[in-house]
């Protein structure tokens, strides 16, 4: 299989059937799947479409997105929050012009950029790119992309040993993207395709402890 679009959820009620909408309306160009991983809610997750798998408990954001990864069929895996939604085609181009790890342009729901991928300052303090570069270039190398939506070879993902779970609840993104560096490969931002962002209405829910603790140790 070519492709897993891969939907990480928890307690997503409200959330969840606004994205899988926006995924059902792609119509991708490749072989695909459609996962959805439960990281543990109360009541399980009714896909209607699509495959899901149900974690016994919450395993938290970074490790549910490795078990995005993990259970994923696809040579290549789309790691899709539940509170962004796909704009439209963009699968498909995400797919046509891609790198080893490739995020969308993501929007704010008031048509503002919420990030074209992150930069950062020691010791890990990540900043939104709020702009691309107008040289033209679809596929444009950034410091660091945003763990909220994109596009990653599996084969890459298992060589640099996965997301680092011991960071807790953040800074993942970043972390990730200095191993693709150091490893040869790097991130980039696709800048013809397009997701909107809720803004955060996530990371709250992926952890049953105060969050601006484990926050501070993790950068």
């Amino acid at each position: 299989m070519d492709l897993t679009i891969s939907v990480l959820t928890y307690e997503g009620e409200a959330l969840l059937p606004d994205c899988l909408q926006s995924i059902w309306r792609q119509d991708p160009q490749m072989d695909h799947e459609v996962l959805v991983v439960d990281n543990g809610s109360t009541h399980p997750v009714d896909t209607i479409l699509g495959r899901a798998v149900r974690l016994p408990h919450n395993i938290g954001n970074i490790g549910g997105m490795n078990a995005c990864l993990k259970e994923a069929s696809g040579e290549w895996v789309l790691f899709v929050a539940n509170d962004v939604r796909l704009d439209p085609d963009c699968v498909n181009t995400l797919w046509k012009y891609r790198a080893s790890l490739t995020q969308p342009v993501l929007y704010q729901p008031d048509g503002a950029i919420d990030n074209a991928g992150l930069r950062w300052v020691w010791p890990g303090y990540g900043i939104r790119k709020r702009a691309f570069s107008g040289n033209g270039a679809i596929l444009q190398s950034i410091p660091s992309f945003a763990a909220t939506c994109f596009l990653l070879q599996r084969r890459v993902w298992k060589e640099l040993g996965g997301f680092a779970e011991e960071l807790g609840v953040s800074h993942e993104d970043i972390d990730f993207a200095l191993k693709l560096q150091k490893s040869g490969y790097g991130s980039f931002v696709n800048t013809e395709a397009s997701a909107t962002h809720l803004m955060g209405r996530t990371i709250g829910r992926v952890t049953r402890v105060p969050l601006s603790p484990m926050y501070r140790r993790a950068r």
